[in-house]
């Protein structure tokens, strides 16, 4: 305005100018933009991004769409005419109101002046300023790379946020300014106002540009934070259309989710963890695995420590601008502050967002590039170590054949070593508690440094010595803590321990289920199990007795710490305002929790401590390390081999010794021996399993692993001479399906594989299976039985590459038919020429003519070897023949009219399942195979009835009236104390002017201490009461679970993996017992809280239930999707974690195979990507909790910021009031957002009570029959009469109409084909079958009216895989003490156990009695150790004490289904000899594969498709020359004893 010049005209002129000089500038800034300058811009832009069209990094390559979609023309574009914008209005701007030229503005001397004085200067260089922010932003328009763009973007985003700054420091300076209310005044800040939001559009679009195209890798995107824009990485916004995802599709599955990047890999990670010198030198390194895993995370730790030195500082700003508020309303008489008040309200809300987001990101962190990312490396590195363990090292190495029942290397296991439970732990406990310490690890640095804040902040605002006096009183509980947290990590250690030998016991009892039904013992074991579920919730009710008492004094810790900092404060400053009040309230609340995160983070480290010298101790564990050496021919030279021993326990394990052998190749060889000799630990020294204590073994070595497996070398040659293939003895067979457990790995070949199905005998069992060979196999094989496993196992070594073929004794699993089915085509057909076989075996007369060398073994010494002209001409074959027992020894012609009519006989067993024929149709590739690894686990929260009956069995309404009256009864006290506080502080009282006044304040400080320690009392009575009533739901649901699960039909039992049923007693039950309980009561604890505190402000305003409301429903709408989203990730982590247990425990148990095959690369790929899928849906999962958080937190800043602003603005309000409303809302938003956490994680929990119930109502065995005679049976006379049975209702029957009987005392051989149904008739008389017609009837009684304990434990039955308990002889033999010594070694002593261990010599008993020669034993013998299932023991070891547990128990019916099938031929006779003698009063029914098993029987059965084919004695059933027995016999070419007994005029 010019001198002169009157002010309205001055305005109106001015305004004119103003008005005409902008729309000038807007026009002629706008016209070239959107003519020309747009399209040379675009065009330009069009020619630099059409050099793009492909990019990879190594996350993956980019699609053309995408890269199309990176490109943000349009983004660009307005960054572009937003920078121009700014640019023309600041110099419209400096036109109108710095009265200078503006063209000179626009020479370039002007640009380069030094000296500018005043306003002008400011003008100019904002003019500097928006030149630039065009110049940059027509750079980041020519840039053709996507990561160049992202890069300059955040560089404009920089420049304009260092631009509008300065901008907003003059707006809040003029603001304050004493200038006239004229038009420059107000013209000048509309100008400023635009300039700003420009700025702030062209920064946050700048920020919208992504890093890089979407990448993708295996036709999946890969994980977007990455590809992200800033905004979004900030925002946590890139799992959006995860979340649109799940909203529409329930049922997301693992490849629905993105794929992480390459740095999040397993494999990357393995190799970096392999990297460290920890990993290179574990059983000598002094470095520690923290050390080493500190050292792979150390950048982004060194992060994480500079955001949280500034999270601490913003985390007090919220107080400071509470503290400046209420000061200001305090004063609000003496002046006008409604501008400042609102500007520190605005200060609150935003420094609220700021920190809140920063702990968000800070956390989100620590998950996802921390935590997450150790689980995986070290899951990978703890897998990778357990396939280079030795046998023994091995957790579960099941040694089989070591030749001594109480072999000291098995007994002095390590204790990580003792059961592969506990190794599984490791995975599924030990890691899991690193991972969750450390997701809070950065509370380590976080809060000392927030206590030095605090300390500081309570020190300016109370003076030092209200802080000491409150860390005085703190410190008084330090002690207390102490103990506390030493007695706390004492019983969760004990805890551990309690839980471990539960599930011991547990996996023992489901993997001897049958066992266990066949006995009757369901009811020991159900009362031993409760025992030690009973001692593991009695340390877990110790564990939470501590926790409550922590808790307590968590609770006890602020009100100590407030109480001494305001009595301190009230007698020094002699006032108590409510600035100071609730200030301080506030501030020692967050000092307070900085303290209380010191004893949870100590309590966390004790326990993940404890995990890591698990984790550490088992990487340290000795590698298995070879000892063969490689050369082109199997050949023992004087060795002596052994089971390897744990590092520093003496090796006094059995062993063989002065070994020397050389096996042809391309031939055919037999290790020979009694049971119990050592032929499977020769077979292991082949494989590099054992130690060579002296001497050499020789062993051909893979010259190239990969070329074995490349599917490109299979076309020129099949066959790898120096590759091996393995069949067990217990084979191992994959969670997959019948085709690739044969394949395993090997690229499919349509015509060898059917050639293998058919030498293996399979495709009649295919039939039975839905979609034949793509039918899934169970865990373990849990759908097959003996014979079908063996038969895979074997299937799986013909299809391989391999030309050295080592096999343990694999025709001891199935019938005499099959075997020589076996043996013409499998071992000796088209499919094992050039290929190099040895095999462990009783069966010499099986092998013998087509078998090139013969090893015998005997007492751990080499008896003989050398080829079959060799051991002819020195009379071995001879002496061995003389007690042999076995198939035919010459092949029947092909011709043979009886053979084949007996075949074609046999045959008929019906199929549920036709059609299917490998020989004749094309394989199926369509069939989708169902999973026996899916979880139940829903994609939905879990029911509203699920939460009523866990109500119910928590206590009922009783209960939960208590627990919910003493939670609202906390919220009042709670609210209260902070009320009493503002009624104290809302006067002002000067306390120390007169008596009264100094009495009023001790009634007042009485009645605050009074509330507060009424809410700790109340506090932790909630939390007992709570965690009580949760014990008592998880004892009373695991007392209603194990009966039904004991109990429940076999069928079911053998179609549920055992797996899920550990899982479902192990991990459901852990969230049961603890996390479930504890999460529903912080969920209504903090439901209560946050209604308190909403409750609360209204009642102050009622206009804050608008901005309730408003939360609300914001808050309703995050919740939802979240919810929605987290489910199913929380069900797609659940199933990928039960995956890597799984495969990590397949592996372990199937080591030796895998190894052999050199499959260990192929297994660890696996894990990996197993690994990856749980990595997937943790980062995931993770991600959601972040971006929750986020807009949570941000709503409740909000409705902070709201609340304050109504509340400052209410004259009517003190000043108490207000602080009192103020600093509640403050707490809102952590309460909100840990409510969401809690309800989300129980909303999932509560999946482990509902398969809990779900699985309660499982069918169980029908139990009501009555009470037979106390000395029932007594004669043991046996008829079925028309039985018809089946596995299921939906079901064909196996049994058609069988009907025979058996007098009393008789012994009855049963045979039939497999699949004839001798084994239904075994389940169907121990009534695990119920029959659907017909009957069978014992000593004139019906079994089906008879209770089944009376039943089956008056009934005896050797099955062919016994099963054997962990314990000792004595408690396998007699579990509840019924027998003296003298008993139990009477038994021993008549199935030759003395034998078993080598004491006597062949020669002795194949010619005298077992009086003679059978050793004494000694109690001693009795305490010999039993490992789980038996596995210190051979097969043949584990029969022999299944005998002797029914010869002790004397029932009058036994069943022997193929008992001694893997004793050798001296012992089985003699066993046999024991069996006459001993039984001389029981009916036996002997289910047999070899005749001459049961040649003097009295009666034969021939079951064929379930009927009584033949029944008879063996004599009239060999005068029938049609018959089937007679075919049998004839096939067996065994006329010798048959024949004698059945026709003795021959």
């Amino acid at each position: 305005m010019s001198l002169g010049q009157s002010p309205d005209m001055a305005y109106s002129v001015s305004l004119g100018v103003g008005a005409n000089v902008a729309s000038s500038a807007l026009v002629f800034l706008l016209t070239p933009i959107l003519a020309p300058f747009k399209f040379v811009l675009q065009q330009n832009i069009a020619r630099k991004w059409a050099t793009e069209k492909f990019y990879a990094d190594e996350d993956g390559e980019a699609s053309r769409v995408s890269i199309i979609a990176a490109r943000k023309f349009s983004t660009i574009l307005f960054i572009v005419v937003g920078a121009a914008i700014g640019s023309g209005t600041a110099f419209a701007h400096a036109a109108l109101y710095d009265q200078f030229d503006v063209a000179a503005c626009l020479h370039a001397s002007t640009w380069v002046r030094t000296f500018v004085p005043g306003t002008l200067h400011k003008r100019l260089t904002r003019q500097n300023s928006k030149f630039f922010l065009l110049v940059q932003s027509l750079v980041l328009a020519t840039k053709p790379s996507s990561p160049a763009r992202y890069t300059l973007g955040i560089k404009l985003a920089l420049s304009c946020l260092g631009t509008a700054l300065p901008l907003g420091v003059d707006s809040y300076v003029d603001s304050y300014a004493e200038y006239n209310d004229g038009f420059e005044d107000r013209s000048r800040h509309y100008f400023v106002g635009l300039e700003s939001t420009i700025l702030i559009i062209v920064m946050l679009l700048s920020l919208s540009i992504p890093r890089r195209p979407d990448v993708f890798r295996d036709g999946a995107v890969v994980d977007r934070e990455r590809t992200a824009c800033v905004l979004s990485r900030l925002s946590l916004s890139w799992i959006v259309p995860l979340i649109r995802l799940c909203w529409h599709k329930s049922d997301l599955g693992v490849e629905d989710l993105p794929k992480i990047d390459s740095s999040t890999r397993a494999s990357t990670l393995q190799d970096a963890f392999a990297s460290t010198k920890y990993a290179q030198k574990s059983s000598q390194s002094t470095s520690s695995l923290p050390r080493a895993l500190f050292g792979l995370n150390k950048e982004i730790l060194f992060l994480q420590l500079c955001l949280s030195m500034l999270q601490c500082f913003l985390a007090f700003a919220p107080h400071a601008s509470l503290f400046q508020i209420l000061r200001l309303l305090e004063r609000r008489s003496e002046e006008s502050t409604t501008l400042q008040v609102g500007f520190f309200a605005l200060t609150l809300g935003v420094s609220m967002m700021v920190s809140s987001w920063l702990e968000t990101w800070i956390a989100y962190t620590s998950a996802n590039k921390i935590s997450i990312k150790m689980h995986a490396q070290v899951s990978a590195a703890v897998f990778d170590k357990a396939m280079r363990l030795d046998a023994v090292s091995q957790p579960g190495a099941s040694q089989q054949d070591q030749g001594n029942e109480c072999n000291e290397s098995f007994n002095r296991q390590p204790k990580l070593s003792s059961s592969s439970h506990n190794a599984v732990n490791l995975v599924a406990v030990d890691i899991q508690r690193i991972r969750d310490w450390a997701a809070i690890l950065h509370q380590v640095f976080l809060a000392p440094m927030k206590l030095c804040v605090a300390c500081v902040f309570v020190e300016r605002l109370l003076g030092w010595q209200c802080l000491v006096a409150g860390l005085m009183s703190m410190s008084l509980l330090i002690p207390l803590n102490t103990i506390c947290v030493k007695n706390y990590a004492t019983a969760e250690s004990g805890l551990m321990t309690s839980r471990d030998r539960k599930m011991t016991a547990l996996a023992e009892a489901l993997k001897g289920i049958r066992q266990i039904k066949f006995s009757a013992l369901e009811h020991r074991w159900e009362e031993q199990l409760n025992k030690l579920r009973d001692a593991e919730l009695d340390a877990q009710q110790k564990s939470f007795l501590w926790d409550v008492l922590s808790f307590f004094l968590l609770l006890l810790g602020p009100v100590l710490l407030s109480i001494a900092s305001l009595v301190v404060y009230v007698v020094i400053h002699h006032d108590l305002t409510a600035s100071v009040t609730f200030t301080a309230i506030s501030a020692l609340g967050s000092l307070e929790a900085a303290l209380a995160l010191i004893p949870i983070m100590l309590s966390q480290t004790i326990g993940s401590w404890i995990s890591i010298k698990r984790v550490d101790s088992f990487l340290r564990t000795p590698e298995r390390v070879s000892a063969t050496i490689p050369a082109n021919q199997i050949r023992f030279e004087n060795a002596t081999i052994t089971w390897p021993v744990s590092a520093g326990v003496e090796n006094e394990s059995f062993s063989l010794q002065d070994l020397n052998a050389s096996f042809p190749l391309q031939g055919l060889s037999i290790i020979h021996g009694r049971t119990g000799s050592g032929k499977s630990l020769m077979l292991a020294s082949i494989l590099g399993e054992c130690e060579i204590l002296k001497g050499k073994v020789m062993v051909p070595s893979p010259k190239d692993n990969e070329r074995i497996y490349n599917p490109s070398t299979a076309a020129e040659e099949w066959n790898m001479e120096s590759a091996i293939a393995f069949v067990a003895q217990n084979p191992w067979i994959e969670a997959a399906t019948i085709r690739d457990n044969i394949l395993f790995g090997n690229p499919l070949d349509a015509e060898r594989y059917r050639k293998v199905l058919y030498a293996c005998a399979l495709p009649t069992d295919l039939n039975t299976f839905n979609g034949g060979d793509l039918a899934e196999i169970g865990p373990n094989g849990v759908n097959l039985s003996g014979g079908q496993k063996a038969r895979i196992s074997l299937a799986r070594a013909l299809y391989s590459r391999a030309g050295i073929l080592i096999m343990d004794d694999i025709f001891s699993a199935v019938d005499v038919h099959t075997a020589r089915h076996l043996f013409q085509h499998a071992l000796t057909g088209e499919l094992s020429n050039r290929r190099t076989i040895i095999l462990a075996t009783h069966h010499l007369k099986l092998c013998l003519p087509r078998l090139d060398y013969l090893v015998c073994l005997d007492g751990g010494l080499m008896k003989s070897a050398g080829t079959l002209a060799e051991m002819h001409r020195t009379g071995v074959i001879d002496e061995l023949l003389q007690n042999d027992r076995d198939v035919n020894d010459t092949l029947p012609e092909p011709g043979d009219p009886v053979v084949s009519q007996s075949l074609r006989k046999m045959s008929l067993v019906g199929s549920t399942h036709s059609g299917w024929s490998p020989m004749e149709q094309n394989l199926d590739t369509t069939y989708q195979p169902r999973s026996h690894s899916e979880d139940e686990l829903s994609g939905n929260g879990a029911k509203l009835g699920t939460f009523y009956e866990y109500f119910q069995i928590c206590g009922g309404w009783i209960c939960w009236t208590v627990l919910v009256g003493c939670y609202v009864v906390y919220t009042g006290l709670f609210l209260g104390r902070n009320w009493w506080l503002s009624l104290w502080s809302r006067d002002n009282t000067q306390y120390s002017a007169q008596d009264q006044d100094a009495h009023e304040m001790y009634f007042c400080l009485g009645i605050y201490v009074a509330i507060s320690l009424l809410t700790c009392i109340v506090g932790s009575l909630r939390m007992y009461f709570g965690a009580m009533a949760s014990l008592r739901a998880s004892r009373s649901l695991f007392r209603q679970l194990l009966p039904v699960i004991l109990r429940a039909r076999l069928r079911w039992l053998d179609t549920v993996p055992i797996g899920r049923l550990l899982n479902l007693f192990s991990t459901d039950f852990a969230i049961i017992d603890g996390r479930l309980g504890l999460g529903l009561f912080a969920t209504i604890n903090y439901s209560v809280q946050c209604f308190g505190l909403i409750l609360a402000g209204v009642a102050v305003d009622q206009s804050l239930a608008v901005c309730a409301s408003a939360l609300g429903i914001a808050f309703y709408w995050y919740v939802r999707q979240y919810l929605s989203t987290a489910r199913q990730l929380k069900r797609l982590e659940s199933i990928s974690r039960s995956s890597i247990q799984d495969l990590f425990a397949a592996s372990l148990t199937g080591l030796c195979t895998i190894r052999a095959y050199n499959k260990g690369e192929m297994c660890v790929g696996r894990m990996h990507k197993n690994l990856d899928a749980h990595t997937s849906a943790c980062r995931n999962l993770a991600l959601m909790n972040g971006w929750i958080e986020v807009r949570l937190k941000f709503l409740s800043c909000l409705f902070v910021t709201a609340c304050a602003m109504i509340i400052a603005s209410r004259r009517d309000i003190s000043p108490s009031l207000a602080g009192f409303v103020i600093g509640f809302t403050i707490q809102i938003s952590t309460f909100m957002v840990i409510w969401m956490r809690m309800f989300g994680n129980l909303e999932l929990d509560m999946n482990s009570t509902e398969r809990v119930l779900e699985y309660m109502k499982t069918e169980t065995e029908e139990d009501s029959g009555k009470l037979p005679p106390a000395a029932w049976p007594t004669e043991g006379r046996l008829e079925i009469c028309d039985l018809h049975v089946s596995y299921a209702p939906e079901l064909p029957p196996v049994l058609r109409g069988l009907s025979f009987s058996v007098d009393c005392n008789q012994r009855v051989g049963i045979v039939g084909r497999t699949g004839a149904g001798k084994s239904s008739l075994a389940l169907a008389l121990f009534q695990m079958l119920e029959a659907q017609l017909g009957h069978i009837y014992i000593d004139g009684i019906d079994i089906s009216q008879i209770n089944l304990r009376d039943l089956r434990s008056r009934m005896a039955i050797i099955p062919q895989n016994p099963t054997l308990f962990a314990g000792t002889i004595r408690s396998n033999l007699d579990p509840f003490t019924e027998h003296d010594d003298s008993e139990l070694l009477f038994g021993l002593q008549r199935v030759q156990w003395a034998v078993a261990r080598h004491e006597p010599t062949v020669g002795a008993l194949s010619t005298g009695s077992l009086e003679n020669h059978a050793p004494v034993l000694t109690s001693a013998a009795l305490d010999a150790p039993i490992a789980e299932g038996g596995s210190n023991l051979s097969q043949g070891q584990k029969q022999l004490l299944s005998l002797a547990r029914a010869m002790i128990s004397t029932p009058k019916i036994l069943l022997m289904d193929e008992a001694t099938s893997a004793l050798d031929d001296a012992t089985d006779k003699i066993i046999q000899q024991s069996i006459r003698s001993d039984f001389p009063g029981t009916t036996m029914l002997v289910i047999a594969h070899r005749m001459e098993t049961i040649a003097d029987f009295d009666r034969i059965l021939v079951i064929d498709a379930g009927r009584a084919a033949e029944f008879g004695t063996p004599a009239e059933l060999m005068q029938n020359d049609q018959g089937l027995y007679r075919a049998m016999v004839e096939e067996n070419s065994r006329r010798g004893k048959p024949h004698q007994v059945s026709n003795p005029s021959e």
